[in-house]
C-alpha cells in the first residue's frame, strides 16, 4: 500500500497588532524602571565632591580614587552576571535583589567609621548597582511591544543625562550642607521607593514549551502533528 501523504500544513495566523502603551501603564512601567537607573547613574558621581571632606574626617587622601574605582569596577563586573540571572530566573526579581543589595551597600556607607569600611561599602553598592542599569533596560523589552520602545529608549538617555549632570552638583550642595554621609542616607527614600514600584509589575508569564525537534522529522513514535510543528517553527 501507498502511504498516503499528510495534508499541508496551514498558514499561521496573523499576530495581534500589540496595543499602544497608554498614559497610565507608562507611567507605572517608568516610575518602576526609570528610577533604579537614575540612583545607578546618580551614584556614580555623587562622591566627586565628598573626597576632600571624606579625607578630612579619615585620614587617608591616597585611597580616596578607591570610593569610586570600588563602585564601578563591581558594577562592570556583575553586568554579566545579571543578564544571565535575569534570563534564568526573571528580571523582575533579580531587579529587586539588585535593589536590596544596592541599599545594604547605601546604608553601611553612611555609618562607616574608616575608609576601608566606606569602600568595602561602596563595592557592595556596585554588586547591586550592576543590576540596576541591564535589568532595568532588559525589562522594557519585557513589558514593552517592540514599536514602542524607542519613546523608553529615549527616556533612558534623558534620564542618564541629568543624573550625569546632576550628580556633581547635588554632591557639593550635601558636602557643604548636611555633610557627606547625607549622599549615602539621602538615597535610602529612592531605593525604598523604587522597591515598591518593581514589586507592584506584572510577572513574567511562562513561555510554552517548545515541541522536540526530533518529532517535527516525523520519526516513529512521535507523537505530534506536523501541524504542530509547523505553527511551533513560524512562532516568533
Amino acid at each position: 500500500m501507498s502511504e498516503h501523504p499528510l495534508p499541508p500544513a496551514p498558514p499561521p495566523a496573523p499576530a495581534a497588532a500589540a496595543a499602544p502603551v497608554d498614559l497610565q501603564h507608562f507611567l507605572q512601567i517608568f516610575s518602576a524602571v526609570m528610577l533604579p537607573m537614575f540612583l545607578a547613574s546618580l551614584d556614580q558621581t555623587l562622591l566627586a565632591a565628598a573626597s576632600p571632606a571624606i579625607a578630612a574626617e579619615f585620614g587617608g587622601l591616597a585611597d580616596t580614587p578607591w570610593i569610586a574605582l570600588g563602585y564601578l569596577i563591581a558594577s562592570a563586573s556583575t553586568i554579566p552576571l545579571y543578564g544571565r540571572l535575569g534570563d534564568r530566573r526573571g528580571y523582575r526579581p533579580m531587579l529587586l535583589a539588585a535593589l536590596a543589595l544596592f541599599g545594604v551597600g547605601t546604608t553601611l556607607g553612611g555609618f562607616a567609621g574608616g575608609m576601608g569600611t566606606l569602600v568595602a561599602a561602596r563595592v557592595l553598592q556596585g554588586l547591586g548597582g550592576g543590576g540596576l542599569m541591564v535589568l532595568s533596560q532588559a525589562l522594557i523589552g519585557e513589558l514593552v511591544p517592540p514599536r514602542e520602545r524607542p519613546r523608553f529608549q529615549g527616556w533612558f538617555a534623558a534620564v542618564f543625562t541629568l543624573s550625569s549632570v546632576a550628580g556633581p552638583v547635588i554632591g557639593g550642595w550635601v558636602v557643604h550642607g548636611p555633610g557627606w554621609r547625607w549622599l549615602f542616607w539621602g538615597l535610602l527614600p529612592g531605593v525604598a521607593f523604587a522597591l515598591w514600584r518593581v514589586s507592584r509589575l506584572p510577572r513574567r508569564a511562562a513561555a510554552p514549551a517548545a515541541p522536540d525537534a526530533r518529532c517535527c522529522r516525523r520519526r516513529p513514535g512521535c507523537g505530534r502533528s506536523r501541524w504542530a510543528c509547523a505553527a511551533w517553527a513560524s512562532a516568533p
